[in-house]
């Protein structure tokens, strides 16, 4: 009986292609839903709005402009954030408005004119870290009795925040 030595490689060759291509993707390296909302959680962001788009449930997504992205890109310097569901703020934030989010903290405001409205980004944290047992220990919000209300600036809870360049760019601009 003749064997023909080629049959295993040619039966092994798919095989391990597949295998190379599952160790390519590294399943074991993407976040879990708690670790992206830790994340979202503990980052800075700010900048100018450049666009909002509406998402399912009321949620706002806001794409804007970047200052500390350090890579090369062929895109704007651009970054991204989710906030909110609560239907309302869809309606306050515009673009060119200036837009930060603390660290650590459930606080995000907008800067327009002359003016600073206060909100807390995700209007449903609470649920979101008690669902995925995030371990924040404390909701850091801006405990507001009035949400979405307009302030004129300088407003003392915030001016500890706008001493960055960006800030003074936006100022400027106007």
């Amino acid at each position: 009986m003749n064997k023909k030595p080629g049959i295993k490689i040619l039966i092994a060759l798919p095989i391990l292609f597949l295998v190379f291509l599952f160790l390519l993707d590294r399943p074991w390296d993407n976040p879990s839903m708690g670790e992206i909302y830790l994340e979202k959680y503990q980052n800075q962001k700010v900048g100018i709005v450049e666009k909002t788009e509406l998402w399912k449930g009321c949620v706002l997504y806001i794409e804007f402009e970047n200052p500390d992205r350090k890579y090369i890109s062929f895109k704007k310097d651009t970054a991204s954030i989710s906030i909110g569901n609560d239907c309302e703020i869809n309606e306050q934030i515009h673009r060119k408005d200036y837009f930060q989010k603390l660290p650590k903290s459930n606080k995000c405001f907008i800067i327009r004119n002359d003016s600073v409205m206060l909100f807390d980004c995700n209007t449903n944290l609470d649920f979101i870290i008690e669902k995925f047992k995030i371990p924040i220990s404390e909701i850091n919000g801006w405990n507001l009795d009035n949400n979405y209300e307009w302030f004129k600036m300088p407003y003392p809870l915030i001016e500890k925040y706008l001493q960055n360049e960006y800030y003074e760019k936006h100022k400027t601009d106007k």
